[in-house]
Formats: C-alpha cells, sequence, structure tokens
C-alpha cells in the first residue's frame, strides 16, 4: 500500500485573454499537486496551512479536486479560509477570524 504524497504550490495571480478580446484577472490560489501515484493510500492528508500555520486536512474529491478543513477540534466540517478566500467567503479575510481558532 503506497502512502500519498502531495505538494502545496502556489499558483500566481494571472491575466488570461477571452475569446472576446478583453482580458480577465485570474487571482492567486494554493493548489494540491500529487507527486506520486497512490493506488489504495489514504484519501486525506494533514498538513500545516502555508499562509496561517494552522492544522489543515486536505481530502481529495471522487471527480480529481481536493477540499481544505479545518483539523482540529469539533471544525473538522468547516472550510479552512486561507485556501477560499474570494470563492464562498469574502475577497479577504476578516481580521477577527483568527481569534475564533486561537484556543485549539
Amino acid at each position: 500500500m503506497k502512502g500519498m504524497t502531495v505538494q502545496l504550490i502556489y499558483r500566481k495571480a494571472h491575466d488570461r485573454k477571452l475569446k472576446s478580446g478583453a482580458y480577465t484577472r485570474i487571482p492567486g490560489s494554493w493548489m494540491v499537486r500529487e507527486t506520486a501515484l497512490t493506488s489504495h493510500g489514504s484519501k486525506t492528508w494533514l498538513h500545516d496551512c502555508p499562509m496561517c500555520g494552522a492544522k489543515v486536512r486536505s481530502a481529495k474529491m471522487p471527480n480529481g479536486g481536493w477540499s481544505h478543513y479545518e483539523a482540529r477540534g469539533g471544525l473538522q466540517s468547516l472550510k479552512h479560509p486561507c485556501f477560499y478566500v474570494g470563492e464562498d467567503i469574502r475577497n479577504a479575510r476578516d481580521v477577527k477570524t483568527p481569534d475564533l481558532f486561537a484556543s485549539l
């Protein structure tokens, strides 16, 4: 049984040209890249967040994507905010959010 080998990489913000000829800005984001083939290994990976240092549980989704959740306490079903800024949460982190996790 092979273990999961993954790597966190940062994809820089960049401009993309649309079919109409206009340009749109693609924001920077963190991505998980597999560095080895895994056949029967674990589908989750525990690691430290590269931005805030909190423990994060990354889970491989059935269709090939990744989801990132808090790994400590009873927050394991809560998405980790550093990986989702601008998607389903605000475009910037709330300055009071880190205080919620200080006691963990």
